[in-house]
Order: C-alpha cells, then sequence, then structure tokens
C-alpha cells in the first residue's frame, strides 16, 4: 500500500517505566535499563524486546536506594531524627513536650559508614518544656 511505511522492528525508547529508562531495542533481544537515581532507584533493569516489537515484562527491577541513617524516633525520648545519606547533616524534630533549646533545631552527621551509624555530637538539643530565653549582656 502506498504511504505505509516498513513495518516497526524494534521497541521504541521509554522515558521512564518501572523506575528505569529504556533504550531503543531490536525486535528479539534483552535489553538494560538505567535506573532513575533521582527517583530513589540505583542498578540495571532487564527486559526483553519481544520479535513482534513489543516489550515484555521487566526481569530484572531496580532496587531502591536505602537511606544510609536510618530514621529514629524518639531519640534519647526527646528528639526524632529523618532518614539521611551518608556524608549529609540532618535537622531533627523535637517529640511531643520538648522545644527547640537556645541554639535552635537539633543536627547531627550522617556517618553511614555501611551500617547507617549517625555522629553522636548533636549541635544542640532538644528541651523539656518552653525553652529558656536568651540572657542580653552576660
Amino acid at each position: 500500500m502506498a504511504g505505509r511505511g516498513a513495518p516497526v522492528n524494534y521497541c521504541r525508547a521509554i522515558s521512564q517505566e518501572g523506575n528505569a529508562v529504556w533504550p531503543n531495542a531490536t525486535a528479539g533481544t534483552t535489553v538494560q535499563g538505567a535506573c532513575i537515581q533521582a527517583n530513589g532507584y540505583q542498578g540495571i533493569a532487564v527486559r526483553s524486546c519481544s520479535a513482534s516489537a513489543v516489550w515484555g515484562a521487566i526481569t530484572t527491577p531496580c532496587t531502591a536506594i536505602e537511606p544510609s541513617c536510618p530514621s529514629v524516633l524518639g531519640y534519647q525520648s526527646r528528639t526524632n531524627w529523618p532518614s539521611a545519606t551518608a556524608g549529609s547533616t540532618a535537622t531533627g524534630s523535637c517529640a511531643l513536650g520538648y522545644t527547640f533549646g537556645l541554639d535552635g533545631a537539633p543536627q547531627r552527621v550522617c556517618l553511614g559508614l555501611g551500617t547507617g551509624a549517625w555522629a553522636t555530637n548533636v549541635t544542640s538539643d532538644c528541651v523539656f518544656g518552653t525553652p529558656p530565653k536568651r540572657k542580653i549582656g552576660r
């Protein structure tokens, strides 16, 4: 028939599916997709492009990136810490009944070290009740 192109013999690229980016793929091949780190996934995903140029199911999916340091609720019964990646500084929040001290919100560094280790030094802490007022002068 006039005006018809050649049949499609490849699977078209997909910008995002299964948390991965998929390239054009020749029909009848198995391809690797790049996992999207910005979406919280890592690794290489795998799927096939069938002989009839139809994408198959993802056989090896991307894996979720786990935070280097897990969240902690009620640290020392007064501070809540969000999850964080190694080398970053996390800002904590105070548990019910506690408020920020004179130095403001508590902060600490996620060391990572493969175990999700938090640094023990905290830049400030949560205090019970109303925070003390700063004295002017001395």
